[in-house]
């Protein structure tokens, strides 16, 4: 994989971390370099973070990055909704 950033991204991911912490993941849309984006493809490896954060992660939270509507919220690497 490679750099994601904000603008070539179409879903993100604010995790906040139990010690306080909180970061932004961008998700990896692409099979390769000059792939089509897949929206689908993103989500499901920022899931695959959250999971593997597990309970050092309190909430999360994937968001569409065009529209900035929620998508799925986590807690502790659960799906809540």
């Amino acid at each position: 994989m490679g750099y994601y950033d904000s603008k070539s991204s179409l879903c993100k991911a604010v995790v906040w971390f139990r010690d306080g912490n909180m970061r932004t993941f961008y998700s990896a849309d692409r099979k390769y370099s000059k792939g089509a984006p897949d929206m689908l493809l993103g989500y499901n490896r920022l899931v695959q973070l959250i999971v593997k954060y597990g309970d050092k992660a309190e909430t999360a939270i994937i968001y569409n990055n065009m529209t900035g509507t929620a998508l799925a919220k986590y807690k502790a690497g659960f799906k809540v909704t």
